[in-house]
């Protein structure tokens, strides 16, 4: 009867033994995996330290002690925060660390051409007054000597064309400077009024009648007329 206790006893010993072996196993591999993790999160640590004083120039403690970021109060969660910021910089794409240097050239730059603009702007201006006061001179310049030849033109068509009228005349007065300018010649005793329909005598004294009106109006030293009397009778050549 002692020995089959003994047997029993012994038997359920080495089962407590047997469960103590595994929960021992469990635990020194449990312990193993703390190792390892702790040994990430010391790497991680020194790697993390290491970046604040790259980045922000800080250490551990003033991190730590420095207050949280806008927009993330004690009910906040700060690993959502730092996922939506990194998921921020990465849509912004590589920073261009010489991009404040880069901006501060070029705002240089655009200041000077903006200077520049403006100079040209006022020379511009300056310009276009000055041409303005030159059209309005030229204008003027060009109705009195259109008015005075116009005169001279009607007195000597009057004396090539004894009895007719002849008379010159702006083809758009509203634009002096940009129309043309009409010869109307009517020789007594006749309707048409175009130079295209005389004859080429008469279109000949009608010239010359307008040639010379600009001869007296603006005087030249010397005068060059090469044969103007070649379609000429002898009535009207004197």
């Amino acid at each position: 009867l002692h020995v089959g206790t003994a047997n029993e006893d012994l038997a359920t010993a080495e089962r407590h033994r047997e469960e103590t072996d595994e929960r021992r196993r469990l635990a020194e591999d449990e312990l193993r995996d703390l190792d390892i993790e702790l040994a990430e999160l010391r790497v991680r640590l020194e790697a993390t330290q290491e970046a604040l004083r790259r980045d922000a120039d800080a250490s551990e403690e003033q991190a730590l002690g420095a207050p949280a970021p806008p927009g993330l109060d004690d009910r906040g969660d700060p690993v959502a925060r730092l996922e939506s910021l990194e998921a921020d910089l990465r849509r912004m794409g590589p920073i261009n660390p010489l991009a404040a240097a880069e901006y501060e050239e070029l705002a240089g730059e655009v200041a000077e051409l903006e200077g520049q603009l403006s100079d040209l702007e006022t020379s511009r201006a300056d310009l276009r007054g000055v041409i303005s006061a030159l059209d309005n001179t030229m204008q003027e310049l060009f109705i009195e000597a259109f008015a005075e030849i116009a005169r001279l033109y009607e007195e000597h068509f009057a004396l090539v064309f004894p009895g007719g009228t002849g008379r010159l005349r702006l083809a758009d007065p509203e634009d002096p400077m940009g129309t043309g300018v009409l010869v109307e010649a009517q020789p007594a005793g006749k309707k048409v009024g175009r130079l295209s329909l005389l004859s080429g005598g008469e279109r000949s004294l009608a010239a010359l009648a307008f040639l010379f009106a600009v001869f007296r109006a603006r005087p030249s030293p010397f005068y060059v007329l090469d044969e103007v009397e070649a379609a000429l009778d002898d009535a009207n050549l004197h």
